[in-house]
């Protein structure tokens, strides 16, 4: 009797350890990160941005910096340019050329996966007073990204500059629902692919049709903790000191994928120089500048 009742306890012992073991295992972040893959960047990313963007602009590493935050930036410039097709006429975008105001946003980071998502203001300028009389608001989103390219991926399917991981024609639609950072210490290399929206004014002069532009980002740079002091949050008379993070040696590298609303339309704004042609690559940066987060 005496020797069922041990083993009864000790089976029950055994459970309840066995139990919390796995417990730990499943709460442990360590066993998350280390089970995580995501996408090769020289595989995922086209062939075109990864040469423009450059060894040294890339930043490898399986130990990003940790990161967060609202960071707006009013001095974007293009500072390389690659034409797919170079007996078109010019795009919107060259050399010199000013990109406008983003606001870029990155949250949600679980080791070596982050949400990215943009917002951009294009002001329309009259040219004989130089006042603005109209504007449209592009905007990338990852639900939105996600909910185009969970039915079809064709726009990078048919680029003339598809990437390897998409040969065979073969994708899982949750690898367009975020971005991927590498890196490590202070270096980071954002990627991911997007479909930009538009939001047009009422003043709008020209036709409101939106093709939701794919494009392929790669944005690379350090990150500087700096410190700032800022009124307390319960006692505005008193002033704390706190830790924050710019981002030095931005750069951004652009290439243009393809439409998801295809048609006439866009072939005929391609052809005038209105619209980028797909396999177009651009690379932006702000002058090396650090940008700094906003306080919101």
């Amino acid at each position: 009797m005496k020797r069922h009742l041990f083993l009864s306890l000790l089976t029950i012992a055994l459970a309840v350890c066995f139990s919390s073991c796995l417990k730990d295992e499943k709460d442990s972040s360590t066993i998350i990160y280390s089970s995580q893959q995501i996408p090769n960047i020289n595989k995922f990313m086209p062939s075109h941005l990864l040469e423009m963007m450059g060894g040294s602009r890339i930043h490898y590493g399986d130990e990003p910096p940790r990161f967060s935050g609202h960071y707006a930036i009013d001095s974007l410039v293009y500072r390389q340019v690659r034409y797919e097709n170079e007996s078109l006429p010019q795009h919107t975008y060259n050399v010199g050329n000013l990109v406008g105001d983003f606001d870029f946003y990155f949250y949600d980071q679980i080791k070596s996966i982050i949400s990215s998502r943009y917002v951009n203001v294009n002001p329309i300028i009259n040219p004989i007073d130089g006042s603005i009389y109209s504007q449209f608001t592009a905007m990338s989103y990852p639900d939105t990204t996600y909910h185009y390219f969970k039915n079809s991926f064709r726009p990078i399917a048919t680029s003339p500059d598809k990437p390897i991981y998409f040969e065979g024609d073969n994708y899982d639609k949750d690898d367009f629902a975020h971005a991927y950072i590498i890196g490590s210490g202070n270096y980071f290399t954002i990627f991911y692919y997007d479909v930009a929206i538009q939001i047009y004014d009422n003043n709008w002069p020209y036709s409101r049709n939106d093709f939701h532009r794919v494009t392929a980002n790669i944005i690379s740079g350090k990150l500087t903790k700096y410190s700032e002091i800022v009124p307390n949050a319960n006692d505005s008379t008193v002033m704390d000191t706190v830790s924050k993070y710019r981002i030095d040696n931005f750069c951004w590298g652009k290439e243009d994928m393809g439409y998801f609303n295809e048609g006439t339309a866009i072939d005929l704004l391609i052809a005038s120089g209105g619209q980028p042609t797909p396999g177009d690559v651009a690379i932006i940066d702000n002058f090396g500048k650090p940008i700094y987060p906003t306080n919101d």
